[in-house]
């Protein structure tokens, strides 16, 4: 039957070659998965760049049309074979039950009820209808998994993926539309690869190098320090800035709908707010200094004594904010001059946490912009990569936040390890502040776990474990947040000695390890590569009930919390690396070994580790 309808569309397809040809695809890789054999090509690339013959620029150059696909190419397939020619190859990985959670359509379906996807490709010369898939990623996989790609089974439940910026700036062109096969174009555009890495290194130093420096010298009794690392962030941000516009202007439109640009743009307004607030101190100086000889000089306000003094006013920037409220409220009677430090507080209080916080967003403006430059993340893969990257992120965040405990971090607050429990006192505890994200992030994800599904679609077995998880977060969180109430806490346990062995947001990070690594995968590779985040994950749990269960000691913190910071961070940079596209890009590339994944994570860890420690000890050199 399958033949027949092959037969009917290369009779239809007479007049309008392209007019039935996803329709053919369709047909054809049914049959190849019928008859277990596997279409062994490659599909060429970096991070699965694989295209649907993109409309590559609307904006500013054209890039060559992509030749058309001759119809005997498509025979070729049906019969099971390549799309080079070579003849089919059987892989006894390839069994119909692993057909990458396609179903088989029947042969009773009459043709004009196989077509309801909107999936379409389009090119200069060659419009191809919509590809015909079934939905990817909300099926229950069985038997064991795959040691090889079935590419033909990834291109039907996948579609290929536009020419992306990196293989434009590699003089690469798309060989073949149904696949995505990039070969080199011999008659390519001019590329301008080197402004894109003036570019990353511009915003890496900005973000990552400065801004990080000009937090840990804001408290230092001397402002200059402070100051020069703030010129320094503004310098390279603007460089970035300047050299990104640059080569956007030069290359092609090739990934339509980024939210990059935008990402980019918002944190580097509001990092150039922050900085301008930062150097006000200069223009005082200025300022004073040119008014020097003026008789109004000495009415000028500057702090002094213990009026505006606390335990945090050793800082330049509050005494710089002190001495402005102080300026403002003067002339308003004594009750405004007297609320003048409550509200410096605050606002230093704000900044301290956006200037944090713009660190946190510099991060997934960079994971953005590595996903925009190489063509990731479209269409059926787009799911996958925010569930990753966001999850991901978090436990790496996590981790940075539990290894800054352990230097000694937010001592005002009492989270540093075996600091005395008065200094706890009118402050969230750590793990407060940890069961809280818990409780948010599991309470949000529980909804979230049913987009892009129909109405009344049932549940799938993915769906529950899912959905599971974060009802496990969610309950957790909630448990966590209170045992960390002290009324409730007093209620329970008839004392408060100021901390609480709270076991309930590690437990749920560590089961979420353990269950993440028996999540089945299509391919060897990603269980293996699954089962590596998660062991990780449950190494951190299992060091956190260390910890508690050998309490704090007297001669510093517990080693069990710089291991467990290390696991945590770790096992959330490779939730990242085990996305979809990266394994199957890993897998094409002859790089799918574990090793190689675990030591370069570790590397870069410790690279980001000994960096924090770095700025950890310029913060209290001379604070």
């Amino acid at each position: 039957m399958l033949v027949r309808g092959i037969s009917s569309l290369t009779r239809a397809s007479s007049s309008k070659p392209s007019l039935s040809a996803s329709a053919v695809i369709l047909l054809t890789s049914a049959l190849l998965i019928t008859t277990t054999s596997s279409s062994q090509y490659s599909a060429g690339g970096f991070i699965a760049e694989v295209q649907s013959i993109s409309s590559a620029t609307t904006n500013h150059q054209q890039l060559p049309a992509t030749p058309p696909v001759q119809l005997h190419d498509l025979h070729h397939l049906a019969e099971g074979g390549s799309l080079d020619g070579s003849p089919p190859a059987v892989n006894s990985d390839d069994l119909p039950a692993h057909s990458h959670t396609s179903r088989l359509i029947p042969d009773s379906v009459p043709q004009a009820s196989r077509s309801p996807s909107t999936r379409t490709s389009t090119n200069h010369n060659l419009h191809l209808p919509p590809l015909i898939t079934t939905p990817h990623s909300h099926h229950h996989h069985s038997g064991p998994p795959k040691l090889h790609l079935n590419e033909s089974a990834i291109l039907l439940t996948h579609q290929p993926s536009p020419l992306s910026f990196l293989s434009h700036d590699r003089h690469l062109k798309i060989s073949n539309p149904l696949t995505g096969d990039l070969v080199p174009d011999q008659h390519h555009t001019p590329t301008y690869p080197s402004w894109i890495i003036v570019h990353a290194i511009g915003m890496i130093l900005a973000w990552f190098v400065f801004l990080p420096l000009a937090i840990a010298t804001s408290n230092h009794k001397s402002y200059w320090p402070s100051v020069i690392c703030r010129a320094g962030f503004l310098s390279f941000l603007m460089l970035g800035i300047i050299s990104g516009c640059v080569y956007r202007s030069l290359t092609p439109e090739l990934y339509v709908g980024e939210k990059h640009s935008a990402l980019g743009y918002i944190i580097s307004l509001i990092g150039i707010g922050l900085s301008i607030f930062d150097l006000l101190p200069i223009w005082r100086i200025l300022k004073s200094c040119s008014m020097r000889k003026s008789p109004s000089v000495n009415y000028l306000p500057v702090p002094d004594g213990d009026e505006n003094r606390s335990q945090n006013s050793e800082s330049p920037m509050f005494a710089w904010a002190a001495a402005y409220f102080h300026v403002s409220f003067l002339e308003n009677g004594e009750t405004n001059h007297l609320r003048a430090p409550f509200l410096s507080k605050i606002l230093l209080c704000s900044k301290a946490v956006l200037d944090r916080a713009m660190v946190v967003a510099a991060s997934a403006a960079v994971i953005s912009g590595l996903v925009v430059y190489t063509g990731a993340c479209r269409a059926e893969y787009i799911n996958g990569c925010l569930a990753h990257f966001i999850k991901g992120g978090i436990f790496f965040w996590y981790g940075i936040l539990s290894w800054t405990r352990y230097l000694g971090g937010y001592p005002e607050h009492g989270w540093p390890w075996g600091q005395s429990s008065e200094a706890r006192i009118g402050s969230l505890s750590a793990e407060m502040i940890e069961s809280i994200v818990v409780f948010i992030y599991g309470s949000t994800n529980v909804w979230m776990e049913r987009f892009g599904t129909a109405p009344g679609e049932p549940y799938t077995v993915k769906q529950v474990q899912h959905v599971s998880i974060a009802m496990m977060f969610a309950f957790g969180g909630l448990a966590g947040i209170m045992l960390e109430t002290p009324k409730l806490r007093r209620l329970l346990f008839r004392s408060d000695t100021g901390r609480t062995s709270n076991p309930f947001p590690t437990l749920c990070i560590a089961i979420t390890g353990l269950a993440m690594s028996l999540h089945h995968q299509e391919y060897q590779f990603q269980v293996v590569i699954h089962t590596l985040w998660g062991g990780l994950l449950g190494l951190f749990g299992i060091l956190r009930w260390t910890t508690y269960a050998l309490g704090e000691g007297e001669g510093g913190p517990p080693i069990t919390e710089a291991l467990g910071s290390l696991c945590l961070i770790s096992g959330g940079t490779v939730f990242m690396e085990s996305v979809e596209q990266i394994t199957f890009t890993a897998i094409r590339h002859k790089f799918d070994d574990v090793m190689a994944f675990l030591n370069v994570t570790i590397a870069f860890v410790c690279l980001v580790m000994l960096w924090i420690m770095i700025l950890m000890v310029i913060k209290r050199s001379n604070s």
